[in-house]
């Protein structure tokens, strides 16, 4: 039986930072081919607003700020949902031609390759006051498999809450700071913490199947 390509899913697939260079491939090529995608479901001007939001809120996260990383979270979640309903429709003009879906910057599942597993477990090497007020180092060990890891700053040592894979704040009000980094990029520092506070560094590696454990909690103090 021969297989129907379809607009591969992309809400789990990529990191924040590889969902904007899809985005920017998408619209691209559907700017490229508008003879072929004339009617969007989200204009390309909105998607452009989704994807240039979701860079700039991810470069201002960058600096660890607890409100700048909601941003970052939120201007995430519109950009799946904007670019999930834009999938939908090039799946319906390509009904079944992988060409089409070729030349509208989305993959196929033609191509796509999924991870066997969820990410192993891996641990935070150290956490360490930087000489800045409310800065830390973050090192972490490589997790097999992850395309991505969330490090976790809190005022307590109390374990993550983790709802329908999503680390929500109204869940974990302990928390101050989370910073999302690829899986190569695993020595960073995090910045805008309380100055001179006892707090817990974890992290959470990720990939397309799902997610690892957090880390053990390891106590680091602010100057």
């Amino acid at each position: 039986m021969t297989r129907v390509p379809h607009v591969s899913k992309i809400s789990n697939d990529y990191t924040i930072p590889e969902k904007a260079i899809f985005g920017d491939s998408v619209l691209a090529q559907m700017l490229l081919w508008v003879s072929i995608f004339a009617t969007p479901t989200i204009s390309l001007a909105a998607l452009k607003t989704l994807n240039d939001n979701l860079k700039s809120t991810s470069a201002a996260a960058e600096t660890g700020g607890h409100e700048e990383t909601l941003l970052m979270y939120a201007a995430e979640k519109l950009w799946v949902t904007g670019f999930t309903k834009e999938g939908k429709y090039v799946d319906g003009i390509a009904d079944g031609n992988e060409v089409t879906i070729t030349r509208s910057g989305f993959k196929s599942t033609i191509t796509e390759t999924t991870a066997a597993t969820a990410p192993g477990h891996f641990i935070i090497d150290n956490a360490v006051a930087n000489n800045v007020a409310g800065s830390i180092n973050v090192d972490m060990t490589a997790s097999a498999g992850a395309i991505a890891m969330t490090v976790v700053v809190a005022n307590l040592a109390t374990p993550i809450v983790i709802v329908d894979g999503e680390i929500l704040m109204a869940s974990n009000p302990h928390i101050v700071s989370m910073t999302l980094t690829t899986a190569t990029h695993r020595h960073i520092n995090i910045n805008n913490l309380p100055s001179r506070a006892d707090l817990f560094a974890s992290a959470i590696a990720f990939n397309n199947v799902g997610y690892s454990d957090f880390t053990a909690p390891l106590l680091v103090k602010t100057l």
